[in-house]
């Protein structure tokens, strides 16, 4: 029987980037943290189009998405 991911670490606590990354200045750290909660949302935007277009088959149901350039325009500016 395989487990999921969640029940395999089930305990251990996640390494925090500056674990990963000892030589990252302050701001190398910040900038990389930024980068990895950006990267999470287009994931999880993505997982859930998915979701969607599942539920629909043949039915365009979901709302529009940004394309990739709306979305690094996006994250460019803030």
């Amino acid at each position: 029987m395989e487990s999921s991911p969640r029940q395999a670490n089930s305990g251990k606590k996640a390494p925090a980037i500056r674990d990963l990354y000892p030589t990252l200045t302050d701001q190398e750290l910040k900038e990389a943290e930024k980068n990895f909660h950006r990267y999470v949302e287009i994931a999880l935007e993505i997982h859930d189009e998915q979701l969607c277009g599942a539920a629909n088959p043949g039915i365009d149901t979901c709302p529009h998405s940004p394309t990739i350039k709306e979305r690094s325009n996006f994250s460019l500016k803030n």
